[in-house]
């Protein structure tokens, strides 16, 4: 048939009703508190009453008082006019993210592969880092993230960037990842090599103490299997005792032939 005026798609509502059984007696506890006669509509034998006094019945709170004795052969029921039930079904995309509270969305139900979370560490400024002992594993100082992973089933994906220059040889270097104490890098025996995750590209086979910098760009799957918290370090080995001098050249001469950077390590946790 057809419909007059707007549809209603969204909501719906309904009174909330009350049966009392009589029992002789004039007094009945209501199920809400009504604060006059005019809120609640009340049927004896399907006939409506008139409140007040004076009149049919009277309300104070919970209570409803009838100017006569209700037998329980009597059918009696209570419509709250003041306490509509409403259901509200929201169309499809239509709920912001600012409408929802903090947590309501638990992490376990959300598809494996989505993002849970991402914190970084990310250096816009110089440093210079001091490689005090040769071919030994050595984390960068600052470059590190500190994450807590809401599921040990989750993969921590660590990526990292390092614009940098060597004050001695850098074609020697391996980076990698540290988490906490472990080292994370490849893992098949390799006798005397040097181990890690990536190499830096080198952009001259000599040391250029003018305009060459370096650049490593690094990723690693790690799965820790833990919901503690966890510190991911950038990680270096090389050859040499050396200075390497982050996100600049290694005189950093005030020309335009050399250069500054920005570099960085992220982590991003995603459900497994």
């Amino acid at each position: 048939m057809g419909y007059v005026g707007n549809q209603t798609t969204t909501s719906f509502t309904s009174m909330d009703k009350q049966t009392i059984t009589g029992s002789g007696a004039t007094t009945y506890t209501l199920s809400h508190n009504v604060s006059s006669e005019s809120e609640i509509e009340v049927f004896v034998n399907n006939i409506r009453q008139e409140g007040g006094s004076g009149k049919a019945y009277t309300v104070s709170a919970n209570q409803i008082t009838f100017s006569e004795a209700v037998a329980s052969s009597d059918s009696i029921y209570v419509i709250f006019q003041g306490k509509a039930i409403q259901t509200v079904v929201p169309p499809d995309g239509s709920v912001s993210t600012a409408k929802l509270a903090s947590g309501a969305i638990a992490h376990s139900t959300l598809p494996t592969g989505s993002v849970l979370q991402v914190q970084y560490f990310q250096l816009t400024t110089m440093q210079t880092e001091t490689i005090s002992s040769a071919n030994t594993d050595q984390a960068i100082s600052n470059f590190t993230v500190n994450i807590t992973p809401k599921s040990t089933s989750s993969i921590i994906k660590l990526e990292s960037q390092l614009m940098y220059e060597s004050a001695n040889e850098s074609w020697e270097t391996v980076f990698f990842f540290f988490r906490d104490s472990t080292k994370l890098a490849h893992t098949e025996s390799a006798g005397n090599r040097r181990v890690g995750i990536a190499m830096p590209t080198v952009s001259y086979h000599a040391v250029d103490n003018s305009s060459t910098p370096e650049m490593s760009y690094m990723g690693y799957f790690d799965a820790p299997s833990s919901t503690s918290a966890i510190a991911y370090k950038l990680g270096i080995n090389t050859n040499a005792t050396n200075d390497v001098f982050i996100n600049r050249t290694l005189t950093d001469t005030n020309t335009n032939g050399y250069e500054r950077g920005v570099s960085w390590i992220s982590a991003t946790e995603i459900a497994g």
